[in-house]
């Protein structure tokens, strides 16, 4: 059922629980559902969308730069102002495919062509990134169109991680997944807080959990690469040990949605969980996971369950070839760790009635 049925049914329960006494404004009720199905277009429109953007992105700037048509400095800045703007004050007006594409395209390219214009001016790598950053920053507050939003915190995330790499600070780099851990989990749990904040925050707050998710498993990903990343430790990693503390912390306070209230049994569980994940100790990423696949499951994000749930596959893969063991010894972890959630299973399922199991 579509989610503007939905809509209607639900009324049509509460008119029916609530009499004749409940008086609702049926014309602005219909308004709204309107603007709202209008206003939203599915993930997969998006998604084209964002692809089509990138790719017509990268057409434009390859027949910019093989033409020369901006070979002067401030040609490039001008016409790169011009296209970041009109396509913010332009995509307000449509609402069609083909024109948010164009939009989105126009948008990037404003980009490309204010960091060629700041190269031409012989500028050091730490101002360019500093200005794309303030002018992402800047741009964020007139945005309105989440396609837009999104290649806006990204463009503001990369421009933030190349300053922080370009000033050598990479030995800090465990601070990152474990600071995008915090922002993810408070977001996830002031929803409607910032949703409710101010209106143009319903249309950052997608496209900026989105970011975040991605980034935190790009640093995720970069973390079990040891060889790369000083201050990583052989045995294990200090993220491991705060992004399990925050797996523990949101696990313990879901709990009782499944009924389990009792102190003494959200405890056991918890200990349970926590050693069953400990061999992972060494690798930040599966705990990283496990907590972004929780906070998708407990709000119902399945877009971000699903990425996690992606990442979780390709983590294990990369945690199982990274074992110091012999292919033997791996083939005997593999075996128990089959048996052991074979037995879980069935000792579960072994206490249900009938018709729990149906």
């Amino acid at each position: 059922m579509r989610k503007i049925d939905k809509w209607h049914s639900w009324l049509a329960k509460i008119r029916q629980g609530a009499g004749a006494g409940l008086q609702l404004n049926e014309a602005a009720i219909s308004d709204a559902l309107t603007r709202i199905q209008e206003r939203e277009s599915s993930w997969i429109i998006k998604i084209v969308s964002v692809i089509g953007g990138i790719l017509a992105t990268q057409f434009f700037s390859g027949f910019i730069f093989v033409s020369g048509i901006f070979n002067a400095a401030i040609s490039s800045l001008v016409v790169g102002c011009i296209f970041l703007v009109g396509s913010i004050f332009f995509i307000r007006r449509t609402n069609q495919l083909v024109l948010d594409t164009m939009a989105v395209t126009s948008y990037l390219l404003g980009y490309v062509l204010l960091g060629v214009g700041l190269n031409m001016l012989h500028w050091n790598d730490n101002a360019s990134a500093a200005i794309i950053l303030l002018i992402a920053a800047a741009a964020i507050f007139f945005m309105q169109h989440r396609v837009l939003a999104f290649f806006t915190f990204v463009i503001f995330m990369s421009a933030a991680v190349f300053l922080f790499y370009n000033n050598h600070l990479g030995n800090w780099s465990q601070c990152w997944p474990a600071v995008l851990a915090v922002l993810i989990v408070w977001m996830y749990w002031k929803e409607a807080v910032i949703i409710q904040f101010h209106p143009r925050t319903n249309d950052w707050y997608q496209p900026l959990l989105i970011t975040l998710v991605l980034f935190f498993i790009g640093f995720l990903q970069l973390l079990g690469k040891r060889h790369l990343v000083e201050g990583i430790g052989t045995y294990f990693s200090y993220t491991s040990l705060w992004l399990m503390a925050l797996f523990g912390w949101v696990l313990y306070q879901i709990l009782p949605a499944f009924g389990v209230v009792m102190q003494s049994q959200k405890i056991t569980l918890l200990v349970i969980v926590l050693l069953i994940i400990l061999p992972t100790l060494r690798s930040p990423a599966i705990a990283g996971i496990l907590l972004l696949l929780l906070l998708s499951f407990r709000s119902g994000d399945r877009w971000v369950w699903i990425i996690s749930l992606l990442a979780l596959v390709v983590f294990m893969f990369e945690f199982y070839y990274d074992l110091d063991y012999t292919l033997l010894t791996k083939s005997y972890i593999l075996m128990g760790t089959g048996m052991g959630l074979l037995a879980f299973y069935y000792f579960t399922r072994k206490y249900w009635q009938p018709n729990e199991v149906e």
